[in-house]
């Protein structure tokens, strides 16, 4: 083979990064110094987060456990965002009636009375101004969502066939 060809293959290969590197010193310098950087500032950045995590996690053992009601026939219940106000399904024979209770104690609201019906979803407004449920009985043979003020009133239906939900 002609050396002039060898020489123009040889050019026009395309180079490795190694390759690359060894004729470039510089730019050799200035990616060692962006990754060694990068794993400082990527280390800094992990340690705080999970400092941060660590903050906000609460041990088993520091946890306050309160009885709220002592019914024992309580199947559905839900607890405001503010954490000061729980709602609750009382379960007794076959008869279902909505509750509101204070976390801090006090006597508590009956927001719908003893009725054969099922409830399948419980869930506070996110300003604690509501309460939702779904709810199956005589007068919607398909669970439908509704939603009553907190402190007891009118009821109002909110969509027809919605039997589990959640609130944002």
């Amino acid at each position: 083979m002609p050396k002039a060809i060898a020489n123009v293959e040889i050019s026009e290969r395309q180079k490795t990064w190694i390759e690359w590197l060894e004729l470039n010193p510089m730019m050799a310098t200035l990616l060692g110094a962006f990754l060694i950087l990068a794993v400082i500032v990527g280390s800094y950045v992990w340690q705080k987060q999970r400092q941060s995590n660590l903050l906000h996690t609460v041990s088993f053992a520091q946890m306050q456990i309160r009885q709220l009601t002592a019914n024992g026939k309580v199947s559905v219940a839900a607890l405001s965002s503010d954490g000061k106000l729980f709602a609750y399904v009382v379960s007794d024979l076959g008869q279902r009636s909505l509750w509101l209770g204070y976390i801090e104690g006090g006597n508590d609201i009956q927001l719908r009375p003893s009725a054969e019906a099922r409830y399948s979803g419980l869930a506070f407004s996110p300003d604690s101004s509501y309460v939702y449920f779904s709810i199956l009985d005589d007068a919607n043979p398909n669970f439908a969502l509704f939603k009553i003020p907190v402190f007891g009133g009118v009821q109002e239906k909110v969509l027809d066939n919605i039997g589990s939900f959640s609130l944002r």
